[in-house]
């Protein structure tokens, strides 16, 4: 009788642990915001952070991407129905399709904060943290969902004949 309910809780948890979607990042807690960071830098940072992707431009050795963050939830999703937490910039070493990494996709970046790049938005002043990516994780569009609504449902049936 033990061994068949170690056997049941053994196999959902491993049904259960197989339907995790996100990236494999470590956990960092206290996450500081871009605009906190921006505020107050502090270089050689190691952040997770995430959002939806502005801007994408291919330069000689690196991609760069203008990321607008978001906070994240357990996955590393970036949750877009928060408030906006400020602006970033990624630098990924090599070649990014731009195509893929277009505009109003959302991204998870785990990197070294490396300093402070001044830049505009429109045409106001901003300042941008800058990130070493070591790595990004792209999101599938079907996880970009508005609500990021649960996929389960509940709903009757009704079978009419005639």
């Amino acid at each position: 009788m033990y061994s068949r309910k170690f056997f049941t809780l053994s196999l959902a948890t491993l049904l259960l642990a197989g339907c995790a979607s996100g990236p494999k990042l470590p956990s960092l807690e206290d996450q500081p915001t871009p605009k906190a960071v921006a505020a107050n830098p502090a270089s050689e940072q190691s952040i997770i952070w995430g959002g939806v992707i502005i801007k994408a431009t291919n330069l000689a050795t690196t991609t760069r991407l203008e990321v607008l963050a978001y906070p994240l939830d357990k996955q590393h999703h970036p949750k877009t129905n928060d408030d906006a937490e400020g602006r970033f910039i990624v630098e990924k070493e090599g070649y990014l399709e731009t195509a893929d990494y277009a505009a109003r996709r959302h991204i998870t970046v785990h990197g070294q904060i490396n300093s402070i790049e001044k830049g505009k938005v429109g045409e106001a002043d901003y300042d941008f943290p800058l990130v070493n990516a070591t790595e990004i994780h792209l999101w599938p569009k079907a996880s970009q969902q508005k609500d990021r609504e649960s996929r389960i449902r509940f709903g009757f049936g009704v079978i009419l004949s005639n």
